[in-house]
């Protein structure tokens, strides 16, 4: 294949506005585009390899597998092994067990799809993920997988039509990335996918193979004028997309033809004694086009690891040439060193290729296999840290068992419980007029009910407790299954409300196997080493929950700053919210029914807490099986001889718009109201 300076060129000109754009300079806004023109780049460069090895008849998937391995592996696993020595010493437990996935991810070659489940490529947070920029190489050897392939299959059985087969694969490729950036622009996960996912980035590649096969037939016949202008309209079309786009920009979706086809007409037109070809081919461009690789992985963990360390997502002018600066040279050195011997066959044989690669694949799987380990069971430290500190950092734990472990460590002697679903967390003791302690979490099933108030309640001595009833606490099919965690505790205690005397929830047994002796020292050492603990940042602290001392959890300024649009976008997730069936069940009224007797010489109270005054409106349009829950709530608390605060609906107690974080959890202001409201029925 005949070297072309100028694909160096371009290569720079991809890599310098993502490092760019990730660096955090506004004038980069749209620098993301850099992937999608190495997209095109390596579409081009790798059906260009397999056309002209069909061509000799010397196309073999083994070869091209080998050969992709020498050129991604060497310098992805260095940068890897050194990303993972920083993250288990600088990392908090919460983002060490984030990476470890992540690590398995690269591993795997599916980071995109864990990057995908984890969160939004545009969210603050994103900066902070070392490993986050891996998620375009696991697109590329996804879409590898199947394309030689196709390519082998197309060559032998319908060589004449491969260009329209490839054709129709990129148009239904892009008619997804529209659908997921446009027609379901109300759900954020559709649009991660969009971005994240080889089914709707695929066509972008395809590009670059469609540009290789009309080089390969000949090329494209045109003036020199005409190529000077279409190369350097190629040109423009990426410093626009570059300059011009941010991350509110739908993407992928029609915009991505800007840079996508900017690159195509570049790599069709700028050939010899065109400007473009001219400004590409100069030997700055193409030098930091040869280590581009290796700047593109190293960039992200130099900029996340930094900014993790400063506590802030901001770089100053001299932390940023700094940082720039370290990035060129470790690129430099891995180029060097790394990339360049393993590319030769005479130094580094095919075997050797499979050995080093199988190994360094198990060593890293078995570092984030260990960093799991060593980052889990935070619930336990999370526990004693909050009854020592007053508020812990609440990311990626089990909320349930987190809950129950705070029993344990409690040192205070709240005079109130209460226990309810993320619709309660707010309410503290400040609200509630006496020392309470707030035992709620998200999406409280009556499983979690039953299995936290039975420990709290055996573990306190208290004047008032608090239950928030949620509409779906009697719905057999809820979908709130994650009280599962806390199962052993919850069959415990519902036996004990049905008259039976179970044994006492044990330690399990593997806690004091040869396993639970290794997994501890592990987690001695994480801590000994590791150089914040448990009150680190989870990730960026500004866009984290954080749990108060009385347990309620602290809304994000991100959270609390949504628009009026926002919130309405997600009412019809909230009104379907564990309702869509609604089944009633008769044995779940009973149970609860049970658990408020347990209650001796204390008082009681049922919280009905509000929604949004415009989601309540389509609420009694919609479902009025609202209004007959709430209805059955006040009877019910009129039969046990409990009392009621609150309602669903806001107007009842004098909630306003302005006092929601979004459709059904309220804020400070109307929690007080709703605890200071004693009501009847609800009205007809």
């Amino acid at each position: 294949m005949k070297y072309r300076p100028e694909i160096d060129g371009l290569r720079a000109l991809a890599v310098l506005p993502v490092i760019l754009f990730h660096a955090g300079l506004a004038a980069f806004s749209g620098g993301f585009v850099g992937v999608d023109i190495f997209f095109v780049i390596s579409g081009y460069l790798i059906t260009t390899i397999i056309l002209n090895d069909l061509k000799d008849n010397n196309f073999s998937i083994v070869r091209f597998y080998e050969r992709r391995a020498r050129r991604i592996l060497p310098a992805l696993f260095l940068v890897l092994f050194a990303s993972s020595a920083v993250a288990w010493v600088l990392l908090s437990a919460l983002d060490g067990a984030s990476y470890a996935k992540s690590v398995l991810g690269v591993v795997t070659f599916t980071s995109n799809f864990v990057f995908w489940l984890d969160g939004g490529y545009f969210e603050t947070v994103s900066e902070l993920k070392p490993l986050l920029h891996t998620w375009s190489l696991a697109v590329e050897e996804q879409f590898y997988l199947f394309f030689p392939v196709l390519m082998l299959l197309g060559y032998r059985k319908f060589r004449a039509n491969i260009v329209w087969v490839l054709v129709v694969i990129a148009a239904l490729s892009f008619v997804m990335a529209e659908w997921a950036a446009f027609f379901i622009a109300d759900n954020p996960q559709v649009r991660s996918a969009g971005f994240f996912l080889p089914f709707t980035r695929s066509w972008e590649l395809l590009i670059g193979s469609l540009v290789a096969i009309r080089l390969c037939r000949g090329g494209v016949l045109a003036s020199l004028a005409a190529r000077n202008i279409l190369g350097l309209a190629g040109l423009g079309m990426i410093f626009v997309a570059v300059f011009a786009f941010d991350s509110q920009t739908p993407f992928p979706s029609h915009f991505a033809l800007l840079p996508t086809i900017g690159t195509a007409l570049i790599i069709l037109y700028a050939d010899s004694g065109t400007v473009a070809k001219w400004l590409l081919s100069r030997g700055a461009l193409v030098g930091v086009g040869l280590v581009s690789y290796s700047a593109y992985l190293w960039h992200q963990p130099v900029f996340s690891y930094y900014r993790y360390y400063i506590r802030t997502t901001e770089i100053s002018p001299m932390a940023l040439v700094t940082l720039m600066v370290l990035t060129a040279v470790l690129a430099l050195l891995s180029w060097k060193f790394v990339e360049q011997p393993f590319r030769r066959k005479s130094l580094i044989t095919p075997r050797i290729i499979l050995y080093s690669g199988v190994s360094a694949s198990v060593a890293a799987s078995l570092f984030a296999v260990v960093l799991l380990v060593a980052t889990s069971d935070l619930e336990k430290p999370l526990a004693k840290e909050i009854s020592e500190n007053g508020f812990v950092y609440f990311g990626n734990v089990d909320e349930r068992t987190f809950t129950l472990d705070r029993l344990a460590y409690d040192n205070n002697n709240p005079t109130a419980l209460l226990v309810g679903s993320s619709r309660l967390m707010l309410v503290g003791s400040d609200i509630v007029g006496q020392p309470s302690l707030n035992l709620s979490v998200s999406g409280a099933s009556l499983e979690d009910l039953v299995a936290i108030l039975g420990a709290a309640n055996a573990r306190y001595s208290v004047e008032k407790i608090y239950i928030g009833v949620d509409p779906w606490l009697f719905n057999d099919h809820s979908g709130q299954t994650r009280w599962t965690s806390i199962e052993r505790q919850f069959d415990f205690w519902q036996a004990r409300l049905r008259g039976n005397t179970p044994s006492v929830p044990s330690v399990a047994e593997n806690e004091r196997s040869l396993f639970g002796g290794v997994k501890a020292r592990i987690q001695s050492l994480f801590w000994a080493t590791n150089a914040y603990g448990m009150m680190a940042p989870s990730g960026d602290p500004e866009n984290q929950l954080k749990k108060a001392m009385d347990g309620h959890i602290v809304y994000t300024a991100q959270y609390s700053s949504k628009t009026p649009a926002e919130i309405e976008s997600g009412f019809s997730m909230w009104l379907n919210y564990s309702m869509s069936p609604y089944t009633p069940s008769e044995e779940r009224r009973l149970l609860f029914e049970a658990l408020i007797q347990s209650f001796e010489n204390v008082e009681v109270y049922l919280v009905l807490s509000p929604y949004h005054p415009d989601l309540y409106a389509r609420m009694l349009k919609e479902k009025p099986v609202f209004l007959e829950i709430e209805d059955g709530f006040r009877r019910l608390a009129a039969q046990q001889g409990v009392r009621i605060l609150g309602a669903y609906d806001p107007a009842r107690v004098g909630c306003e718009s302005a006092e929601f974080f979004d459709g059904m959890h309220p804020k400070k202001s109307c929690m007080i109201k709703v605890l200071s409201s004693e009501l009847g029925p609800v009205r007809p």
